[in-house]
């Protein structure tokens, strides 16, 4: 649950005097009958989880955090709750724009080989390193 979630139920629950927001006793019925409500058609309560994950993702989740999340033991479990959105898809090519030493810095799980002396150094000092090795 996020904050703005948090703090909804929040405001809702002391204006309802402390009883239940929700009266759910069923709730994939209860789910059901919302959407009927409000004319969604083929939608299931199991289609949250899809549409969490790729969300999740499209906001810079890595596959680690999208399974603790889901409560997935593996990764490859969360990889078919993922799906890619032609938005995701743009951002993840345009991030190759990106300059590599800002990249460095913001990202170090994509650098971690990449220690602070060596962000600073100049393109040929760290081109004459791995062609060294």
């Amino acid at each position: 649950m996020n904050s703005t979630l948090r703090e909804t139920l929040t405001a809702l629950h002391s204006l309802n005097d402390g009883d239940p927001i929700f009266d759910i006793s069923d709730v994939k019925r209860s789910f059901t009958y919302a959407c009927q409500k409000a004319s969604i058609v083929d939608f299931r309560f199991h289609d949250l989880r899809h549409t969490a994950a790729t969300r999740l993702a499209d906001r810079g989740a890595d596959a680690f955090q999208i399974a603790a999340i889901l409560g997935h033991t593996t990764i490859q479990m969360s990889a078919r709750y993922t799906h890619a959105t032609s938005d995701g898809l743009r951002r993840a090519v345009e991030s190759l724009a990106t300059d590599p030493r800002v990249l460095r810095e913001s990202s170090p799980t994509i650098f971690p080989q990449n220690a602070k002396s060596q962000q600073t150094a100049d393109p040929q000092t760290l081109l004459n390193k791995k062609l060294a090795v």
